[in-house]
């Protein structure tokens, strides 16, 4: 990837990469998110089109699909940071970020930036920021996800401290190391 395509900074820069609809999206949260299709899948690099209902152009730390959506997460739009934003497409979309079930959602309810998501039903996703969790739930319809704060006061150091196994989580947070399988109670 980094010889098709020039991404600023160096090595230390994690990447997000997602796949969906034959795309490769790929996210380090200081350069626009690429994507990679056709043929010849990394040979065709070119920038996501990013401008979002909130009318801006965005980075973005994390990328991520649910229920054939494609999401941003940790914003950065027009320069202002937006790390607790989570933005979403048009359903089966992945530049479509204006019109139909596209929308976003700050999560506001601690001052944490997200960190991380991972899947945990077919119908449930969990997004980790610092010092929280909330679940992201799949409703259908125009506003097609719920999202709600199940856990205050711990999280996750990264992405990359978030393991997902079937119905349960195993997370590195910031103070202890845990397993989360719904609900407001880790173990």
């Amino acid at each position: 990837i980094r010889a098709v395509t020039t991404f600023t900074g160096d090595e230390d820069n994690r990447f997000s990469t997602a796949p969906m609809n034959d795309t490769f999206i790929v996210t380090n949260g200081l350069d626009q998110p690429q994507k990679f299709s056709g043929a010849a899948l990394l040979a065709v690099a070119s920038d996501l089109t990013t401008t979002l209902a909130t009318g801006a152009v965005t980075t973005s730390e994390i990328v991520f699909t649910f229920k054939d959506h494609l999401f941003l997460m940790n914003n950065t739009e027009n320069a202002a940071d937006c790390p607790q934003r989570v933005s979403w497409t048009n359903i089966g979309a992945t530049e479509d970020w204006t019109a139909g079930t596209s929308g976003y959602q700050d999560l506001v309810e601690d001052v944490s930036w997200v960190v991380g998501a991972a899947l945990l039903s077919e119908n449930s996703a969990i997004i980790y920021k610092e010092r929280s969790i909330v679940e992201m739930t799949w409703v259908g319809g125009h506003t097609p996800f719920r999202f709600r704060t199940q856990v205050l006061g711990t999280g996750a150091l990264s992405k990359d401290a978030i393991d997902s196994g079937t119905g349960e989580h195993m997370v590195v947070g910031p103070d202890v190391t845990y397993a989360y399988k719904g609900g407001t109670e880790i173990e």
